[in-house]
């Protein structure tokens, strides 16, 4: 089992950098001279806060049920916009998002 850190072992320590320090309990004297790993919580959340607030844009209901799978069927079989140079294109590609605008 591992010994807790001792008022010696932090002397000795803080001995050799010249510091002054009163004598605490030693696990109060590691919090305190020790640094903290990973930053203060001083700025959580600050990407948050500074970006601006947009409001919600109205957008078309889903289709749901039959109809989406519907969708699906005419996404996947019946649609001959993604066959190009007689290879299939995927939903991201280049040439199907000009045609289609983006």
């Amino acid at each position: 089992m591992k010994k807790p850190y001792s008022n010696e072992y932090f002397k000795s320590l803080f001995l050799c950098y010249g510091n002054n320090f009163e004598l605490k309990s030693g696990l109060q004297q590691f919090f305190e001279l020790m640094a903290r790993a990973h930053g203060g919580l001083t700025s959580a959340g600050k990407v948050r806060k500074c970006t601006p607030k947009k409001e919600k844009k109205e957008k078309p209901r889903p289709p749901r049920g039959r109809a989406y799978k519907r969708l699906l069927y005419k996404k996947n079989f019946e649609d001959d916009t993604l066959i190009h140079n007689g290879r299939r294109l995927g939903p991201n590609n280049l040439l199907i998002r000009q045609k289609l605008g983006f």
